[in-house]
């Protein structure tokens, strides 16, 4: 009956929008990147030392130790499990092309613009986090990104979108929509769509 429940829910809610409403006219604006990669996101932005960081979350079993059976599939979709944050680095420059170029299983990849000031704290927050965790750190070279715990569960219910959604918002942008699949529409931002092959 509880699969049949979340059957029915990501059914209904497949194909919603979660609409991204950039900062209007921020101060020193920077190009920051949302990765959908057809089921999950993630989110690049230029770093303080060069080049860019690539932030994601998920399931700790089945993305970041990559051990994607049915049975953890269905146990991250069922109940609490360990949430993962993974962490990658890209080299410059923080554009479309550069971030296509690099990054594997791109569907679609959206350009927002948003103020270098709140880029400096989010990632000062984020490398906080990242850190503080260190000592359960795991490569993944399939993703190109190293994870480590995230002390939120994951669940289906907060999910890779609704981390990459909120970290928007951390980045001073407003979101409409439920955020459950990564379908993403941005106003006033540059949309490319990339053929590439699914994960």
């Amino acid at each position: 009956m509880v699969v049949a429940l979340v059957f029915g829910l990501t059914i209904s809610l497949l194909g919603c929008t979660t609409m991204i409403i950039p900062p209007t006219s921020p101060a020193e604006p920077v190009n920051v990147f949302v990765i959908d990669h057809g089921r999950t996101a993630s989110l690049a932005i230029p770093a303080s030392d060069g080049g860019m960081l690539r932030y994601a979350y998920g399931d700790w079993r089945y993305y970041a130790l990559a051990k994607d059976s049915l049975w953890n599939g269905i146990a991250a979709l069922l109940w609490p499990t360990q949430g993962a944050l993974g962490r990658g680095k890209l080299e410059d420059p923080p554009t479309l092309v550069s971030v296509q170029q690099q990054v594997g299983s791109i569907e679609h990849l959206d350009l927002v613009r948003v103020a270098r000031s709140s880029v400096i704290e989010f990632e000062r927050n984020m490398e906080r986090l990242y850190q503080s965790r260190s000592d359960t750190a795991v490569v993944n070279v399939l993703y190109g990104m190293n994870f480590v715990h995230h002390p939120r569960p994951y669940t289906y219910f907060w999910n890779s979108n609704h981390a990459v959604a909120s970290w928007l918002r951390e980045l001073g942008c407003r979101t409409r929509g439920l955020a459950f699949h990564s379908v993403w529409q941005v106003e006033y931002a540059t949309r490319s769509n990339v053929q590439s092959g699914g994960r």
